[in-house]
């Protein structure tokens, strides 16, 4: 099956170093860093020693005892800096997409969390310094440190990351983007609209892009025109089957995606069995029986028969997302 590139969006973290006048990174598609997950800023002590309030999402405030854990570290009674909405996976758009699991630390430490890339054997320690920035350290490197904003874009909820300086904090690398859609959208698609009927975004993209094929009529002058714009067809199916199915091994666990990759090559074997049993509905024999050409109609009813097997394939592998 041929399989289609996803837009270049990301590199590996630690690339090239440049420089950056700006100490402040916009979101992707013009977004904002807004107040998107619910996260909470931390407990400061004020001037005379008591507590200040920790904003709510509606304006008001809460007021929290200055608890310490057994360790010394501020508890902040049970208020977390950050929002549960932010664990769980994050996908990253490129030739070598990357996804980034961000996992809790304790209940205890109300300001950590882990980062867990698909391409490194480590995790990292993320530490929120504000409602909507964490930072962690750049393992060998003292002079640079990592930068998380999250916030949101026209793709959704966004996590934008980059490398810069320890001690002054501008820019220093590349900015590298995650989001929680395990798809990247094309700039005429909207969230709102792929997500109307309940669909997940990857559900709704999918089905959107399926609806759309499905609805292509084939026509010819010719017989031979029509066998050729059949196998233009059938060329679509197949880039909308191995999308669906490399999104479907992205957001599936190393598992899961052996087991669904054993069986894209059972489904291939099966496929290439019923178009040459088509195939052979058109054989033109000699007196001997030997095959001696094929009928003008075959490469149409053989792409037919695999658009047919295609289109089962899809539908199949967009019921596996969650």
């Amino acid at each position: 099956m041929k399989k289609t590139a996803i837009i270049l969006m990301c590199v590996m973290l630690g690339g090239v170093l440049f420089g950056c006048s700006e100490n402040t990174v916009p979101m992707s598609g013009g977004g904002t860093q807004s107040n998107l997950f619910d996260l909470r800023m931390p407990e400061t002590e004020d001037s005379q020693g008591g507590n200040k309030a920790i904003p709510k999402n509606g304006g008001g405030t809460d007021k929290t005892p200055n608890n310490k854990s057994a360790d010394g570290n501020k508890s902040n009674g049970g208020k977390k800096m950050y929002s549960d909405n932010i664990l769980g996976r994050w996908y990253g758009f490129g030739s070598d997409p990357v996804v980034v699991t961000v996992l809790d630390v304790s209940p205890i430490d109300a300001k950590t969390v882990k980062f867990r890339y698909s391409t490194e054997q480590a995790d990292r320690t993320v530490t929120f310094v504000s409602e909507n920035q964490a930072e962690s350290d750049v393992t060998g490197n003292d002079n640079y440190k990592m930068v998380y904003i999250f916030g949101s874009s026209r793709q959704g909820a966004e996590i934008n990351s980059y490398m810069a300086e320890a001690a002054s904090g501008k820019q220093a690398g590349q900015n590298m983007y995650h989001y929680r859609n395990a798809v990247w959208l094309d700039n005429d698609q909207t969230i709102q609209g792929l997500t109307k009927n309940g669909d997940s975004v990857e559900v709704g993209y999918f089905k959107d892009k399926y609806n759309r094929l499905d609805k292509k009529e084939v026509t010819g002058s010719s017989q031979m025109e029509v066998n050729q714009n059949y196998g233009s067809l059938r060329a679509d199916w197949e880039n909308l089957e191995s999308e669906i199915f490399n999104c479907v091994i992205y957001m599936s666990d190393s598992g899961k995606a052996a087991e669904l990759k054993s069986d894209e090559e059972r489904w291939n074997r099966e496929t290439d069995a019923a178009v040459a049993e088509e195939e052979s509905n058109y054989f033109m024999r000699d007196e001997n029986g030997e095959v001696i050409g094929r009928g003008s109609m075959a490469s149409m009813q053989m792409n037919i028969v695999e658009i047919e097997c295609l289109k089962s394939r899809c539908k199949y592998l967009i019921s596996l997302i969650k």
